[in-house]
């Protein structure tokens, strides 16, 4: 079965690369596996554990922005996308 890739994990994988480019990443890249994984559903995004803090922000902020949540593999926590303030 074909699945359709959902606009929010597109739009969220635009944003994030155009700040932190996963092809050809350059020696400050925050992956530790480039390119990223991408599939209909999700985006999967391996750390260098010494990437920034701003890093873990950006992809906070562009996860709840495009309502997506966040799932770290490594201790099972999952991160709902921040309540929207009406506006």
């Amino acid at each position: 079965m074909d699945r359709y890739p959902d606009p929010r994990v597109v739009s969220f994988y635009r944003a994030i690369t155009a700040s932190y480019p996963d092809r050809h990443p350059g020696p400050n890249s925050p992956w530790a596996v480039a390119p990223l994984h991408a599939a209909h559903d999700h985006v999967e995004l391996n750390l260098h554990p010494t990437c920034a803090d701003q890093v873990l922000l950006d992809i906070e902020r562009l996860a709840g922005e495009h309502g997506l949540m966040l799932f770290d593999p490594q201790d099972g926590s999952v991160y709902p996308p921040p309540a929207r303030l009406p506006g």
